[in-house]
């Protein structure tokens, strides 16, 4: 008995439609920002709507960007943190 070559699927969902499983394609990569939004999401048990993803996405491109500068300011190895904050 010959077995008929499987197509490719990027990933099948465990949903069944008419008894059998539905093949999904990917349309699209996903943005390495949107896959920690979806991630932080589902950790935190939150639903966000699809008109907040943007505002979200930019937000954290600036908080990164600000944390990069940051990270990125060299300090000498002798240097203390300053006991008391005084602007």
């Amino acid at each position: 008995m010959k077995h008929k070559p499987r197509k490719k699927v990027l990933y099948t969902s465990p949903l069944r439609k008419g008894g059998r499983r539905v093949a999904h394609r990917a349309s699209k990569q996903l943005d390495p920002l949107d896959a920690v939004i979806d991630a932080t999401a589902r950790s935190l048990e939150l639903r966000i709507d699809k008109t907040w993803r943007p505002a979200i996405r930019a937000h954290l491109q600036v908080t990164l960007q600000h944390g990069a500068s940051v990270a990125a300011f060299a300090l000498p190895d002798d240097t203390e943190p300053a006991p008391v904050f005084e602007p």
